[in-house]
């Protein structure tokens, strides 16, 4: 019984009560998203992290799912079955799920008993006088507690935990996943213009207009890039024409038209 409630004392430390995934689940939905994810037809899907994780964005991004939430943290390993809860709670279709072991805990927990102790006592009494004689018994108990301390070793593996969740996004805007320009990037292009493509949707308006992942965005139909917030702005107002996109590729110059439909769809 010892055993069995220092194991259950260390648990509660180093795992807690809830989900980690849950817990620590953190959204990546913000106010530029051009379309939001659409609901899972069936159970989530559990992956195994490539370890890249940045990879593993970009090939789902290419094959139609975005990236809504994520979650990391570190403690004991948990339910196989966790990570499903949190996917069905945010609409997850996808997971990818990473657990790589970190370090080992161990130590003593200690383990505190109390036992009652009682005791009896009885006999008798004579007492002796002047005027005579006098017999009497007497009978009566009490009780004492006396602890005991034990102490339970414990071992515990402790594993760095995340997960990405991930969604199928609808067929609007140009189905380009991109990213700021890194310092070291402006200091190699001497420009702060532009945003770099990570990785493009299949079938997407980006794919037929021959954008590759590598390529900097620099202006679309005249509109200047600086960031994330300023394409998507950019981009929106390219829709319902053939936009002209502005692009360096290999830091030479290189001009793509883009064709959305006005509500910013496509087939």
């Amino acid at each position: 019984m010892r055993a069995l409630i220092g194991l259950a004392v260390v648990g509660l430390i180093l795992a807690g009560c809830a989900n980690g995934y849950q817990r620590f689940y953190v959204s990546t939905l913000g106010p530029t998203l051009v379309a939001q994810p659409l609901p899972p037809t069936s159970p989530p899907r559990i992956m195994s992290s490539s370890g890249n994780s940045l990879a593993d964005v970009q090939e789902l991004w290419a094959e139609g799912y975005m990236q809504i939430g994520y979650a990391s943290f570190s403690g004991a390993i948990t339910p196989d079955n966790d990570p499903v809860v949190q996917a069905k709670k945010v609409g997850a279709a996808i997971v990818v799920v990473s657990q790589r072991y970190a370090s080992t805990i161990s130590g003593v927990t200690p383990i505190v008993t109390t036992t009652p102790v009682t005791t009896t006592e009885s006999g008798t009494a004579n007492a002796y006088g002047s005027g005579g004689m006098a017999f009497g018994s007497y009978s009566g108990t009490s009780t004492t507690y006396v602890t005991d301390t034990a102490y339970m070793p414990y071992s515990v593996n402790i594993y760095n935990q995340t997960a990405i969740f991930f969604a199928r996004g609808t067929k609007a805007g140009t189905g380009l996943l991109f990213m700021a320009l890194t310092p070291q990037m402006v200091s190699r292009l001497g420009t702060n213009r532009g945003v770099l493509v990570t990785a493009v949707r299949r079938g997407s308006p980006g794919f037929f207009a021959d954008i590759v992942p590598g390529d900097v965005i620099q202006s679309v139909d005249g509109q200047v890039v600086y960031d994330g917030d300023t394409m998507v702005q950019a981009g929106k107002a390219g829709w319902g024409h053939a936009a002209t996109y502005q692009l360096l590729r290999h830091g030479k110059p290189y001009a793509v038209m883009v064709s959305i439909n006005a509500d910013g769809s496509w087939p």
